[in-house]
């Protein structure tokens, strides 16, 4: 998704946060239950871990300075902007009172290259630096990521078959003497195939794919009693559709759009995907 000017959306995400972060200096009610990079690192989505309920809004900026596809080049350049929210023990009954329920904000902006090694196969390294704020205790953290994506395409017939993998090392250090750092590693597969309908004038697909994170050091969540959870690896399941040309939405261009479905010890969550995430 790339995010290019300021447009309505921009502001009223930025009155979001503004308001977020005031009303949660008042909210005291459990502790950071969610791992930093876990809530930085992934996108919006509906989590329980254990018997605690969380939600996190992951509001994907970014702005494109050179691209592959448009430039016929070997190279592209990104810069990245990602803003997330928190909020601990989520009630969809309460989904209108948000701004009064955060529990962390984190900004975590980076840059990523692309290098096509071949037509087929893009590789992706990326480099990120930020910070987060935990309002229910007062804590802070400074968050960092780096590691490569590979991308491997193959086209059958009308549709595509797409191989992904990743290396990430992250972590964080926290104003309460916290710390922690973490490698893992990612494997999915995509298959993308057409339908015979068209949707805002536009061909249409629809898209399946099957992820793997395995995390070489285990990440640690916190339930509400304050119990050590930890997680060392997760699959993830998605069904999205697609069209052939970018839709605008929102002030952002979109390709596709679905659902994940996210499976792991003691972790069961869904989430919104615009994609294949490699």
């Amino acid at each position: 998704m790339l995010f290019n000017k300021p447009k309505p959306l921009a502001t009223a995400l930025i009155l979001l946060f503004y308001s977020a972060c005031l009303s949660a200096q008042e909210s005291q009610e459990d502790v950071n239950i969610v791992n930093w990079y876990y809530s930085t690192m992934y996108g919006t989505g509906y989590y329980t871990v254990g018997d605690t309920k969380v939600a996190i809004l992951n509001v994907p900026l970014s702005y494109a300075f050179k691209t592959i596809r448009e430039k016929k080049d070997k190279y592209g350049i990104r810069l990245l902007a990602p803003v997330s929210l928190g909020f601990h023990s989520f009630d969809f009954n309460q989904i209108l009172d948000l701004p009064d329920k955060v529990a962390t904000l984190s900004v975590v902006p980076g840059i990523e290259f692309e290098y096509a090694v071949s037509e087929n196969w893009h590789l992706m390294p990326y480099a990120r630096i930020g910070a987060g704020q935990e309002f229910n205790q007062n804590i802070t953290a400074w968050i960092y990521g780096a590691g490569i994506k590979s991308r491997w395409i193959l086209p059958i017939h009308e549709g595509e078959f797409t191989l992904g993998n990743a290396l990430n090392y992250a972590g964080y250090v926290a104003s309460d003497d916290s710390s922690k750092a973490m490698m893992s590693f990612v494997a999915g597969l995509n298959w993308v195939t057409p339908l015979n309908f068209r949707l805002f004038k536009r061909n249409t697909n629809v898209g399946t794919h099957l992820i793997y994170y395995g995390y070489l050091n285990e990440l640690d969540f916190i339930s509400e009693d304050e119990q050590s959870l930890k997680l060392r690896n997760e699959f993830e399941f998605a069904l999205t559709l697609g069209t052939h040309k970018p839709r605008s939405f929102l002030g952002f261009d979109y390709t596709r759009f679905g659902f994940a479905f996210i499976f792991g010890k003691e972790l069961r969550g869904i989430r919104l995907v615009a994609g294949f995430p490699f």
